[in-house]
């Protein structure tokens, strides 16, 4: 099944098993909005699993069944809220999906509005998300015999206080993070799986469903044009 990426507002309880709780150092989990969706033992719960030892500090983790089994929660510490950048957000998200695998974890929600940085907008926080969701997701088993077993993120769902132009913002990321895979895919072949021709081939048919400018080099063409460098290892 494939991966779904969906944007969700603040105000109403996301479709997912499992919350992320993000947490940067000395910040109270009663202030993470998703604090408010649990039910008063499972925020009793919480509040007791946190007091004993749980610091927010940065690359901390712990996934807890709450009472009654649903939803279960992944907290994560973040570290200093000053020291969040955008490779520790990037960094943040790839980790999610490593650890939603490490726990059969099918669907999450991830609070973006409490991760911003910088100036950085809710728009551009959800085509990253969707961008490296993705991008950590990726795996190469076309030869494999046998495929991996056991249960797969389906479902990433992104709470937003801001719905406007997230659409956009999660399909960019969602090109960007699908075609670069392709490319990983590519890359990954073997050359005896994937000649030039072949290759030539696959590029010429994401040009005509991309509007893309499509032109073969061919040998006459690159020692036209010089091109020295490739010849030589061609």
């Amino acid at each position: 099944m494939p991966l779904t990426i969906l944007n969700h507002p603040k105000t109403t309880k996301p479709a997912a098993d499992t919350l992320v709780f993000g947490l940067f150092a000395k910040e109270p989990v009663e202030k993470h909005p998703f604090y408010t969706l649990l039910a008063p033992e499972q925020k009793q719960y919480l509040r007791t699993f946190l007091r004993k030892g749980f610091t927010n500090e940065k690359d901390e983790v712990d996934f807890v069944v709450l009472p009654s089994g649903k939803p279960t929660a992944f907290l994560v510490g973040l570290g200093k809220r000053a020291d969040w950048t955008d490779r520790r957000y990037r960094l943040f998200l790839r980790r999610l999906v490593s650890l939603a695998a490490s726990q059969k974890v099918t669907s999450l929600a991830v609070a973006l509005h409490t991760l911003q940085y910088d100036a950085v907008t809710e728009q551009e926080l959800a085509r990253t998300a969707a961008e490296n969701i993705l991008l950590a997701e990726y795996r190469f088993g076309k030869f494999q015999k046998q495929k991996p077993k056991g249960r797969k993120l389906q479902r990433a769902v992104l709470v937003t206080a801001t719905p406007t132009g997230m659409a956009a913002a999660l399909r960019t990321g969602k090109i960007v993070g699908t075609y670069a895979n392709l490319c990983r895919d590519f890359s990954n072949t073997p050359a005896n799986h994937l000649t030039p021709q072949q290759f030539a081939e696959h590029a010429r048919e994401l040009a005509k469903k991309t509007g893309c400018v499509f032109r073969v080099l061919d040998r006459a063409a690159m020692e036209k044009e010089r091109m020295g460098a490739i010849l030589g290892v061609a």
